[in-house]
C-alpha cells in the first residue's frame, strides 16, 4: 500500500488502524508526506471546515492562491482519531512519530 501511494499523483488522506504506538509512529512520519491527513483507528472523513483545503500532489492542483503555494512547503499535516482511547493512542504516538513533535 505505501508503494501505491507513492506512485499516486492524488494524496488527500489515510487511515491507519493498530495500537502499536511505534509501528503507527513510523508509519504516520512516512504518510505526512504523501497525503495531507492520517485518521487514526477512525475511517477517512470530511472537515473539520475550519480547516483549509489540504491535499498531496495532483490533489491541490489549481486550488491554492500564491500565499498558500508559499505555505505548502511547511507540509501541514491532520493526524485525527476519535475522543477517548485515541486520544491517549496520540499522546502515546507522539513519542514515537517525528511529525507529531514539530
Amino acid at each position: 500500500p505505501l508503494g501505491c501511494l507513492e506512485e499516486s499523483p492524488y494524496g488527500q488522506q489515510v487511515s491507519l488502524f493498530g495500537r502499536d504506538p511505534a509501528t503507527l509512529g513510523a508509519l504516520v512520519d512516512r504518510l505526512t508526506n504523501l497525503v495531507c491527513r492520517v485518521n487514526l483507528n477512525c475511517k477517512c472523513q470530511r472537515g473539520p471546515d475550519s480547516f483549509p483545503f489540504s491535499g498531496r500532489g495532483d490533489s491541490g492542483v489549481g486550488s491554492l492562491s500564491v500565499a498558500d503555494a508559499l505555505a505548502a512547503f511547511t507540509h501541514p499535516a491532520v493526524v485525527a482519531a476519535r475522543c477517548g482511547s485515541g486520544a491517549d493512542l496520540l499522546t502515546a504516538l507522539a513519542k514515537h512519530s517525528n511529525a507529531l513533535k514539530s
